[in-house]
This record gives structure tokens, C-alpha cells and sequence, in this order.
């Protein structure tokens, strides 16, 4: 896939604004929007990142915020990933085309707000993806975050927050061709006690939920929860430079229910 990429941005910083312009031809699968855009996809464990101790918020000195607009011309030589001697007629449509051109309009809002040691994190992007031939998959897809870093005095910290991603599901390894969109939902929250200067308690509790609008996807809608429990040791002997950590899940419980019937369930004590 190749892709050309303009991109603008409109940053309000703890000082003056500042308007930047990008142009770019990217070939791959992706091209690069402005820098926290990109961020919003990092789909590490949010729940494990968390409770284990999130990194300090880096606090500006006054709240900032940046408005960004782009637009993304794509063009894919094999949208569908069928290999060449596939019928695109008999198992798409009629009107199936094998390569295609799409145009992507994006816009979006990052901001940072603090009161003392409470951080608000929110980011918020919306796509207009319209394909030149298969418009049947035109879409809008969307990435937001919205997450609240917590403190409490010097001992207790935690993390609120909640992720949506929505986008046009992949055609690898696909069992539907029409327009599939997955959209998916996470909330989670996290506490972490600093019981000593080599100790901490932590817990935390993450639901997710992920839907795929195409019948023939329908079984592969699920709900999951997970809860952590556990504590963190820090401990120095005269061989460990720097200092270990060591951490023990004490408890951790999964429960995932695939709709409308299958649940799995899974509890490990480590």
C-alpha cells in the first residue's frame, strides 16, 4: 500500500500556539499522523501497565491542548488479501474491485489538564475512510481515550480510564467481505499502595467489550473482565546491581463470554 499524507496542527502549549504543516509519502501499511494520534493505537495491557506502577505524568506547566486535520490518499493493489485467482464477483459482489484507492479525512483533539498531582488525559480522532470503487465499505472509524491519573498523598496512586477504538475489520484470514466494523470498548481502574520504600500492594479491574457488525462475524462478539491482584518487592543484595524487582501476581482471574453462549474462565495463583 502506498500512501500520501497532509496533515495539519493547531497547538495550544503553555505558551504560544504554534500551527504546524506535514506532507509525506509514506509506502507500507500505515502513514504517520501527529505524534499522540499514533499513541492512542498502543494496545499494550493497559490493566498490567498500570497496577504495576504507571510511569510519573509529565505535567506541563499550564493546561495544553492541539487540534489536528489530515486527509490520506491510499492505494492497495490487493484490498481483499484473495489471492489472485479468487472470483472477486462470486464470493464480494458484482461490483468487486480488486485494487482500489481510499481517501481518509481525519481530525482530532488531544488535551492535558492538571490540578495538583491529578492528570486528565483526553484524546479523541475521527476517520472518514471512502474507497474510489468498493463504496459499500465506506466508514467512519474512531479512537478515543480518556484517562484520569490519580494520587493520593505519597502512597497512593491509581489510574481511571477508558479506551474506544472503531474501525473497518481486516480482510486477512476474513469469513466476510461486505462492510465489518469492529468497534471495541475498555474501562479499567487501578490503585497501587506504596506500603514502604521496598513494597507496594496493587489491584486493579479491567472490562472490555468488542461487537463486529457483520452477521456472519456475530460468534466472534465477546465481553471480558480481568482483575488483578498483587504486590511488588524491591530488594538489593551484593550481587544485584541495579536492584531487583521482583513482582508476585497473588491473584489473577479472567472471565471472557463469547455471545451468545460460550464463556471461558480462567483463575491462576502465581
Amino acid at each position: 500500500m502506498k500512501s500520501i499524507l497532509i496533515a495539519s496542527t493547531y497547538r495550544r502549549i503553555p505558551r504560544p500556539v504554534a500551527i504546524s504543516t506535514v506532507v509525506m509519502l509514506a509506502s507500507g501499511l500505515s502513514a504517520l499522523y501527529p505524534q499522540k494520534a499514533t499513541a492512542i493505537g498502543d494496545y499494550r495491557d493497559t490493566l498490567e501497565k498500570a497496577v504495576s506502577g504507571q510511569d510519573e505524568p509529565v505535567i506541563a506547566d499550564r493546561d495544553s491542548w492541539s487540534v489536528y486535520v489530515g486527509d490520506q490518499l491510499s492505494y492497495d493493489t490487493n484490498l481483499f488479501r484473495l489471492p489472485s485467482n479468487v472470483d472477486l464477483t462470486t464470493l464480494v459482489g458484482p461490483n468487486a474491485s480488486r485494487e482500489d484507492h481510499i481517501n481518509t479525512a481525519s481530525v482530532g483533539f488531544d488535551g492535558q489538564w492538571s490540578i495538583g498531582r491529578q492528570v486528565v488525559d483526553l484524546d479523541l480522532r475521527a476517520d472518514e475512510n471512502r474507497f474510489a470503487h468498493n463504496d459499500h465499505l465506506n466508514n467512519v472509524s474512531g479512537n478515543d481515550k480518556l484517562v484520569w491519573s490519580w494520587r493520593v498523598g505519597s502512597q497512593l496512586s491509581g489510574q481511571a480510564g477508558t479506551y474506544y477504538y472503531s474501525s473497518l475489520a481486516s480482510f486477512v484470514n476474513a469469513n466476510a467481505y461486505t462492510r465489518n466494523q469492529i468497534n471495541s470498548t475498555t474501562y479499567y481502574g487501578t490503585a497501587r499502595y506504596q506500603v514502604g520504600p521496598h513494597w507496594a500492594l496493587y489491584a486493579g479491574v479491567l472490562e472490555s467489550q468488542i461487537d463486529l457488525s457483520a452477521v456472519a462475524s456475530k460468534s466472534n462478539n465477546n465481553r471480558s473482565k480481568i482483575v488483578h491482584l498483587g504486590t511488588e518487592a524491591l530488594y538489593r543484595t551484593a550481587w544485584t546491581q541495579p536492584p531487583i524487582t521482583e513482582k508476585t501476581l497473588v491473584v489473577f482471574c479472567s472471565s471472557t463470554r463469547y455471545l451468545p453462549r460460550r464463556r471461558l474462565m480462567r483463575t491462576r495463583v502465581i
